[in-house]
């Protein structure tokens, strides 16, 4: 995958960056190359998945974080 692809950001960040990401609720969140979710509940599945990784890395800010932005998203979602 190029640099310039809308992606790139996406699958080379941090997991803070793309919790952030996440959270500005992009059209695309790409998972891997050429792959991504459209916004929905597959979301929540990643931020799950998110949340696991942090609480592993015991960086429980981040996952006080993950908690915000699943509540947003799941509003989001289900109001629609």
């Amino acid at each position: 995958m190029e640099k310039d692809h809308p992606g790139w950001k996406h699958l080379n960040a941090s997991l803070r960056d793309k919790v952030e990401i996440l959270a500005k609720n992009p059209y695309r969140f790409y998972i891997y190359p050429n792959v991504w979710t459209f916004r929905g509940p597959s979301r929540l599945e990643i931020l799950s998945q998110f949340m696991a990784e942090a609480e592993a890395a015991e960086d429980f800010e981040l996952c006080a974080r993950i908690l915000e932005v699943e509540k947003a998203l799941a509003c989001q979602i289900f109001a629609s």
